[in-house]
């Protein structure tokens, strides 16, 4: 609470502010393990003068060895680098990338990417981050790094940093089960179809390698396997992609899919031919003689 009631003093000295904000961390380092502190003093990141008293938060959090501390220093360390832009915060990004299996600090990474990846300013970076651990074992990890598609689908780019997470993406069928509903919304609004249509095959045809994954009652395993079948009917009406859209139709009529069967119905019904009514011919009848 004392934090949210000390941000209004960043209005004015803001080093002095910092420097206030400070003392009362380093005397109370327990703050940090509060969600609201954590929340506000996020929020108020970039306000802070000089950059480095910021850094010296950031490393409280993660000498703490609780999971708590160590995921919200990996979300802190993006946020740092959204408002200040500083070679510390990708040297430290990259040395966890590169260097550490730590559960929590990763999974801090991967939310605060997704979260942010729709911010220009950090949007390459926080490629990097999600693309990199695309193939991560941890569930919370795949969790975190799936939910950039949901999260970016009103604003979404598809720049060369986003393909390769999809590339990355489609290479870890777990993750790949988590996105693809998004993904999927997202075709369909970009016309994917259309303007890229390797990119939908991709996708299309790495979810295929694990068929069981879509088969199934549930509303999102319904509404994969409807859109997987309208993809592969508009991939088979493109003279260069007619093959492998009959062949991912084919693919999903093996599953036996009722959405795939119900548009081949649909496909293969024709309209009843029109047989001109033909009156039966009277017989005449014999005159009979007397």
């Amino acid at each position: 609470e004392i934090i949210a009631q000390m941000l209004p003093l960043l209005n004015d000295d803001r080093a002095e502010a910092t420097d206030l904000f400070d003392q009362v961390i380093l005397n109370c380092p327990e703050v940090l393990q509060n969600a609201w502190a954590l929340y506000f003093l996020s929020r108020a990141v970039g306000w802070f003068e000089p950059k480095e008293i910021v850094q010296g938060w950031l490393d409280i959090l993660h000498k703490n060895d609780s999971s708590f501390s160590q995921q919200a220093y990996g979300e802190m360390l993006l946020v740092q680098y959204l408002q200040y832009q500083d070679a510390w915060s990708v040297q430290q990004i990259r040395h966890h990338l590169t260097n550490d299996d730590n559960e929590a600090i990763l999974a801090g990474l991967a939310y605060a990417a997704s979260h942010l990846w729709v911010h220009s300013k950090c949007r390459a970076i926080a490629s990097e981050i999600l693309y990199t651990l695309a193939s991560s074992s941890y569930e919370s990890v795949q969790r975190a790094v799936a939910n950039v598609f949901f999260l970016s689908r009103d604003r979404f780019r598809l720049n060369s940093g986003m393909r390769k997470v999809i590339t990355a993406v489609c290479d870890n069928q777990s993750v790949l089960r988590l996105a693809v509903e998004s993904l999927a919304e997202i075709a369909e609004s970009e016309n994917w179809v259309e303007d890229k249509p390797k990119i939908v095959v991709q996708i299309c045809t790495s979810l295929l390698e694990n068929e069981t994954d879509i088969n199934g009652s549930s509303y999102s395993a319904i509404m994969i396997a409807e859109s997987l079948t309208t993809i592969a009917i508009q991939l088979h009406r493109q003279e260069a992609f007619r093959e492998i859209g009959l062949h991912i139709f084919e693919k999903l009529l093996a599953l036996n899919l009722r959405e795939t069967r119900d548009a081949l119905e649909t496909l293969d019904r024709r309209p009843s031919k029109i047989n001109p009514c033909i009156r039966p011919r009277r017989r005449r009848r014999r005159k009979l003689h007397a």
